[in-house]
């Protein structure tokens, strides 16, 4: 906290399943939690539809649109934007295994890390107008790793796609975000607002609430 403080850092975020040691001693240490899931196909896992993910060459323009859908996000919730284009290709393309783009038929993209293992899905960016409800693309990721015989890894944060993945036999391990805070002044300007200590937990516990975050966003 002090090394964060020093930066000129608001909180501390941490992202670890709900059983993990270094989780109950954040909590011991006052910081604040909201449920995630880290959700996973069991094995022989397979709903039984023909998955229609398709692979996409990945040039310069559709980079660019990758990027400007990270961003959007943040429209629809609190998550996680990036300031430049190689800012996001640093966190989502350029990692230690091969990753690659989907495109689903309604036009939304997928990006996933493929491990030795497993797919690991970073993120789900839909078209623009897709209303489907978010556990349905947690579903089509599943089903393109049961297609190629691999496991799915994801995160979820949300609640309601995580309850959809449950309902379509996916595995969800309950996990924690946390957030600590660190600087009262320093979060009390991010939020244009002096805010007292009481204050700051009531911001910092709305903001757990609100945030929206996927596998690509916490590594």
């Amino acid at each position: 906290m002090r090394r964060i403080a020093e930066r000129g850092g608001a909180v501390a975020l941490g992202f670890m399943p709900q059983n993990k040691s270094s989780g109950l001693q954040l909590l011991r240490a006052g910081a604040m939690a909201a449920t995630t899931a880290y959700v996973s196909t069991p094995a022989g896992w397979n709903d039984g539809l023909p998955g229609e993910l398709k692979p996409c060459v990945l040039t310069s323009s559709l980079i660019e649109e990758l990027f400007r859908r990270v961003n959007r996000r943040a429209q629809r919730g609190l998550r996680f934007t990036y300031p430049d284009i190689g800012e996001f290709s640093g966190q989502f393309l350029e990692r230690p295994h091969p990753v690659e783009v989907l495109a689903d038929a309604k036009g939304g993209y997928f990006i996933l890390e493929r491990l030795s293992q497993a797919m690991n899905l970073l993120a789900v960016l839909p078209a623009d107008g897709d209303a489907r409800a978010p556990g349905q693309h947690l579903i089509d990721a599943a089903q393109l790793a049961a297609d190629q015989n691999s496991k799915l890894l994801s995160y979820a944060s949300n609640e309601h796609a995580i309850a959809e993945a449950v309902a379509a036999g996916l595995v969800a391990k309950p996990g924690f975000i946390t957030v600590t805070i660190a600087n009262v002044q320093a979060l009390s300007a991010a939020v244009s607002n002096a805010l007292e200590v009481g204050a700051a937990t009531s911001t910092c516990l709305a903001m757990l609430r609100a945030f929206h975050v996927e596998n690509g966003d916490r590594m």
